[in-house]
Parts: structure tokens; C-alpha cells; sequence
């Protein structure tokens, strides 16, 4: 009986192994992930500073690009909170999981806030500050297609909350926009628009990713908006944001999703603005629409309905 006994402890010894490797994994640089159970962190609410971490390309420079103006708007002390962006063009999420395994320097932007955190390391050494969100993001040209965020969004957000200080740290993900529906000869309809909501969608159900910054249904609201919509969808190229509108409501969204739990202050505390700069005017193939006292609060409005219904599209008039 003993023999036996030995025999069956020993079998499922090996089981348990064998069970916890699976529930482990080990990327190319030996960093040892932790179990997928903890990426489904809640947003942080009502605290006294708030650190945002965004790794992505230009979407989430259009995201954030008048985002510090609404936050300082909003009367929020820019010494309790940072939002720092590694951006780099069209990066992928494959790109950035081969940047993390590489041990390649990252240089960091601050966007908005006053809080000092390490701007040039590798994203291992990133990722161990404390972060309270960290956001991802797919490639655009790629963003309607779940097949490809994985490994990558796996092993890049399970990295993150393994190395991260803060151990509650919320991973959120950065659903991005429709390019406008002329651009080139790319399938650019709203069916696309339905594609890129139903890869947020597995996505959120696959990586356990809850927290989603809905900016495409935001511009899609205001894209179906008889007052904001533009002849080339709120576009400055066909695929970036048009200056003035299309950023700030981008902004906004950002502002609504992430901001507002954290400081307990929506856009009806801010009322800011934007007259269209010299420079935007000239990098704008098309149409740059100035935020003023008249649109600004439709443009808030589209945002405020994709943070409520972020996969489906509400008309804004």
C-alpha cells in the first residue's frame, strides 16, 4: 500500500506541474508571466493621484493630443496625475512585444500632468514603476482583426501586471477608430466599424481586458452627427484625426473613460476650446474644424455616450 501510495503522490506531483506551466508562461527574454487571473483590475476611483501609462503609434498621439488642456479645464491639480505615451508609427502590438523581449530603450512622453516617472528604459523597466492604468492598443490597419492581437496583447499585458510596483494596476485597452470611407481603396464602410467593435469585444472576452477607451464609437457618433460630421469623416489624412473636433472629442473620451472615476470631475466642468493652430492648418490635407462655444458641448456628448454604450453607435444631433 505504501509503494502505491508513493506512486499515486508522485503522479499527481507531475500533474501539478504540468497544470501550473500551463497556467504559466515564459516570453523570449526568461521573464517568468504570472497566471491570466489579474489582468481584469478595476479602474481606479476617487484618488489622490492617478499615473496612465499608453503604448501605441500616432492614435494614441491624436488621443491625447488636447487632453492635458480639458484636465487643467476640468480644474484637476496636474501634480496628482501624469499620462505618458511610447509611441511609436504604425506599432503594432507584435512590434511592441518585440521591442519588451529585445530589451530596446523606450523613450517616454509626458502628455499631460506633472508626476516625474522614468521616461527612457527598457518597457521591462517601464512597466516595474507604479502605474495605476496602462493601455494598449492594436494597429490600425490590424485593429479589426482579433487573430492578430494574440500572443502579443497576452504576453505584453501579463508582463505589465507581473512587473508592475502596483499590483492592482488596471489594464485597459485603446479601441481605435474607422478610417474615413474614401481612403483608398481600403473596406472602410461602417462594416468595418461593426469588425473593430467585435474584435474589442473577443478581445475583452479572451485577454479579460474589461476597461475599454471606446474613441472609434465616439467618432462614429460624431461621424452619424449632422452638426460635426465632416466630408472626410473628422480625418485630416484619411486615417489620422482632423485637428480641432476630431482630436478633442478623442480627448474627451479619454477624459470620460479614464479621468472622471479618478477625480470625480465630467466634462461639464470644463468648457475649454480650441482655435485651430497655423501648423494644424498645414498639416491637414483636409478639413480642420474649430472647437468652439458652439460644438464643443456635441462634441462632449459624443464622447460621454461610448463611455455608456461603447459598441454601438448614438447618434448625436
Amino acid at each position: 500500500m505504501r509503494a502505491k501510495e508513493k506512486i499515486t503522490k508522485s503522479v499527481l506531483l507531475i500533474l501539478l506541474v504540468a497544470l501550473f506551466a500551463q497556467c504559466t508562461q515564459e516570453d523570449a527574454s526568461g521573464q517568468v508571466l504570472s497566471p491570466l487571473t489579474e489582468k481584469n483590475n478595476v479602474l481606479p476611483k476617487n484618488v489622490d493621484s492617478l499615473r496612465v501609462l499608453a503604448i501605441g503609434n500616432s492614435y494614441a498621439d491624436d488621443a491625447t493630443r488636447y487632453l492635458k488642456h480639458i484636465v487643467s479645464s476640468a480644474g484637476i491639480d496636474n501634480k496628482r496625475l501624469c499620462i505618458y505615451v511610447a509611441s511609436r508609427s504604425a506599432y503594432s502590438l507584435k512590434h511592441w512585444y518585440d521591442v519588451y523581449t529585445s530589451n530596446e530603450t523606450v523613450a517616454l512622453r509626458r502628455d499631460v500632468g506633472l508626476i516625474e516617472m522614468k521616461k527612457n528604459a527598457s518597457l521591462q523597466e517601464l512597466f516595474a514603476q507604479n502605474w495605476d492604468i496602462i493601455v494598449f492598443q492594436q494597429y490600425s490597419r490590424a485593429s479589426d482583426n482579433f487573430s492578430t492581437f494574440n500572443p502579443y496583447l497576452d504576453r505584453l499585458a501579463n508582463a505589465a501586471v507581473s512587473l508592475c510596483k502596483n499590483k492592482n494596476v488596471c489594464i485597459a485597452w485603446h479601441m481605435t477608430w474607422n478610417y474615413w470611407t474614401g481612403y483608398a481603396d481600403y473596406p472602410v464602410t461602417e462594416a468595418r466599424y461593426d469588425k473593430i467593435v467585435e474584435a474589442a469585444r473577443e478581445m475583452s472576452e479572451s485577454n479579460r481586458i474589461l476597461t475599454i477607451i471606446p474613441t472609434g464609437t465616439a467618432i462614429e457618433n460624431a461621424r452619424h452627427s449632422s452638426s460635426l460630421k465632416t466630408g472626410h469623416d473628422l480625418t485630416r489624412d484619411g486615417v489620422h484625426l482632423s485637428y480641432g473636433t476630431g482630436c478633442y472629442i478623442a480627448a474627451c473620451t479619454w477624459f470620460e473613460k479614464l479621468i472622471k472615476p479618478s477625480f470625480g470631475k465630467d466634462l461639464s466642468t470644463t468648457s475649454f476650446t480650441w482655435e485651430i493652430q497655423s501648423w494644424e492648418y498645414e498639416d491637414s490635407k483636409y478639413e480642420a474644424v474649430a472647437v468652439t462655444e458652439e460644438n464643443y458641448k456635441l462634441c462632449q456628448a459624443c464622447a460621454e455616450a461610448a463611455v455608456k454604450v461603447p459598441f454601438e453607435i448614438s447618434p448625436i444631433e
